[in-house]
């Protein structure tokens, strides 16, 4: 028994379709990144997977646009996986099953073994579809963070019983059927006018627009209400909308306090080695 590995020195979309399609490839693990601009180049089709059995999305979350790209265009099974590197909060989606249920925009079920459990601000804990920072515990869980013993115990939370999880920094809620929904990080929180804004719903409208290829969206300084919304967007290379309509229809598809303000186009949004979008270098931007 065995395998052939078709490694890419770098990462190129019409390449990597072209390779699917030509090596007949079975199984791929790519970032949602990878997925998208897959998906976007001028030479995929839904003929390049015919041969895929399985696909596997880790990193960052896959929007539920692109899962729903992904199976329309696939027969394969699609796993999504979310976690921390360092243990304690791992889940598990299954999409097609997730879609079947109606729960495709959630990033899964806790892995076996694993535990879950949602915080409120005060640390208390949060029932089902009530929104609190993410904390978790798994049967393997690093030592923490070498020679750095605060950043350490900010990680840490114990419950009545003492047993420790950890934290995720991640923003989210478990259904009546324990799947995990994320709503945003909580750095990447917006507070305007007093109101939590989510920037992954924001994302999300926009993401769902034709002209969208991807989306980040940040919270911009604001004397009037402290922080407001500000999105950056790559547009698909074909279209000619401007700024100004983008803005206007993704706030048609939003409520009057998820408003954006403002729109700005970009060739490509900034990304660690492993395809994570990097917010901070957007707010550095204002």
């Amino acid at each position: 028994m065995g395998a052939t590995q078709v490694i890419m020195r770098k990462f190129n979309a019409e390449r990597a379709n072209e390779l699917i399609r030509d090596y007949a490839i079975t199984h791929a693990m790519l970032v949602p990144v990878q997925y998208q601009r897959m998906w976007a180049s001028p030479n995929h089709s839904p003929d390049n997977w015919k041969s895929v059995k399985w696909l596997f999305s880790t990193s960052a979350p896959l929007s539920v646009v692109m899962k729903e790209k992904i199976l329309a265009d696939t027969s394969a099974q699609l796993l999504e996986f979310y976690g921390l590197t360092e243990g304690g909060v791992a889940t598990t989606l299954i999409a097609r099953k997730a879609a079947e249920l109606g729960k495709l925009g959630s990033v899964g079920q806790v892995q076996p073994g694993g535990e879950l459990k949602i915080l409120g601000e005060n640390g208390e804990l949060l029932g089902p579809n009530e929104s609190g920072e993410i904390v978790g515990r798994t049967g393997i869980m690093s030592d923490g963070y070498l020679n750095r013993e605060e950043a350490t115990k900010a990680m840490h939370w114990f419950d009545e019983q003492g047993r420790l999880f950890y934290r995720s920094g991640d923003v989210g809620y478990l259904d009546e059927d324990g799947w995990l929904f994320l709503s945003d990080r909580i750095k990447d929180m917006i507070l305007s006018g007093g109101q939590n804004i989510y920037a992954t719903d924001l994302e999300q409208a926009l993401n769902a627009m034709p002209d969208v290829v991807e989306s980040a969206v940040v919270a911009k300084p604001s004397e009037e209400w402290d922080e407001t919304p500000w999105a950056f967007v790559v547009r698909r290379a074909d279209s000619e909308r401007v700024e100004e309509d983008i803005r206007l229809d993704a706030n048609n598809r939003l409520s009057p306090i998820q408003a954006i303000a403002g729109v700005t186009f970009m060739d490509e949004l900034p990304r660690s080695d492993i395809g994570k979008i990097l917010k901070r270098q957007l707010r550095d931007t204002f």
